[in-house]
């Protein structure tokens, strides 16, 4: 009895599921934002996620959490990570620093402080209507210096 009851169910799923159940559904969309930089001029060298141009994010940033990180290995032999936080400042705009850490040294070094070069500006927002690659959030950064 168990098994006739459990073949009925079974048997009248879809129907209970939909008419499209086990349809291939199409991917949904994901909403883009394109992060467009005014950083304020000054001179230096910069491992920054806005290295080949606008940012892609899935993320406007108005949740104050959206930070981007460029590791590389500088010219004192020491790995840095250039931090750039991006915190909302009033519709479709964020407020960006850009900062330089060490973070490991070989034995003996000693990082080049005197060396890094602080930066600020302000981030547009804009939708973004096009299919574009994500910026990533953390990596390695390209470059004369980097890994």
């Amino acid at each position: 009895m168990r098994t006739l009851l459990l073949l009925a169910v079974l048997s009248m799923l879809p129907m209970l599921m939909g008419a499209d159940a086990g349809k291939d559904r199409p991917p949904e969309t994901v909403k883009k934002f394109r992060l467009v930089l005014k950083p304020q001029d000054v001179g230096g060298f910069f491992f920054t996620a806005w290295s080949e141009g606008d940012v892609i994010s899935t993320t406007d940033g108005s949740d104050g959490k959206l930070v981007y990180k460029r590791r590389f290995k500088w010219g004192d032999g020491c790995e840095w990570v250039a931090t750039e936080a991006l915190r909302p400042i009033g519709p479709k705009q964020l407020a960006y620093t850009y900062r330089e850490t060490p973070t490991s040294c070989p034995s003996g070094s000693r990082p080049a402080t005197g060396s890094t070069t602080p930066r600020d500006g302000v981030v547009n927002v804009l939708p973004l209507d096009q299919d574009k690659p994500l910026t990533p959030h953390d990596q390695w950064a390209a470059g004369q210096y980097g890994r």
